[in-house]
């Protein structure tokens, strides 16, 4: 049983299951908000992946400068994954920011600077993917990674709000609501993180640890 949370092999049937939990848990048996009511229920997936896309971009930055200084050498394909985990989770986040602008407002708000930006951070993370690998190689190269974070985050940061709320998990009280924002996010961070396993092309053995540890 062990080896189906741990093990490469598994990391497919593992998304699927957990985007199956996420989904029964959001969508389902998520608490109501009292003013949004149930249509605060897609906000909570949308929130969990994004935030666990950033998370896992912020993780892929990270590396990249640890790249950068000349260490953790065998450091670069994972890099890679955790960038191309962290843009597909920050997708799904997108995907369901539309959902719930349809849910909550009644459509998708375009004008909506955040939307936009969110978009614009997309379009980044794929095509920093796309270039990395002519890129990584010149001197300096690394340097990518850690560049290009922060111009999302910089996209996000500068965006101004007209309807989307500052912080949807922090402008809430009840603590129920909180608790199911966050254990939404430790949930999306496992679907990221068999992402990563899947993207790994290696099986998490003690026969692969030349490619385990970055």
């Amino acid at each position: 049983m062990a080896s189906f949370f741990t093990d490469r092999r598994y990391a497919g049937h593992r998304i699927a299951v957990l985007l199956t939990v996420a989904a029964i848990w959001g969508l389902l048996l998520a608490p109501e908000e009292r003013t949004m009511g149930v249509t605060i229920r897609p906000v909570y997936l949308h929130v969990a992946a994004t935030v666990a896309g950033m998370m896992l971009l912020y993780l892929a930055g990270a590396l990249g400068l640890i790249r950068t200084a000349g260490l953790a050498p065998r450091s670069e394909p994972w890099v890679r994954r955790f960038w191309a985990a962290g843009t597909i989770m920050f997708g799904l986040g997108y995907g369901l920011s539309l959902l719930a602008a349809h849910v909550a407002w009644g459509g998708i708000f375009w004008a909506e600077p955040r939307v936009r930006a969110s978009f614009g951070v997309l379009a980044v993370g794929m095509l920093t993917w796309a270039v990395a690998p002519r890129i990584t190689e010149r001197a300096g190269g690394h340097l990518l990674w850690p560049a290009a974070l922060a111009g999302m985050i910089t996209m996000l940061a500068t965006a101004p709000r007209v309807i989307h709320p500052e912080s949807p998990i922090q402008d809430v009280t009840p603590m129920n609501i909180k608790a199911t924002f966050y254990g939404l996010t430790a949930v999306m961070l496992l679907v990221g993180w068999s992402l990563v396993q899947m993207l790994s092309g290696e099986a998490t053995t003690p026969d692969h640890q030349e490619d385990r540890t970055p």
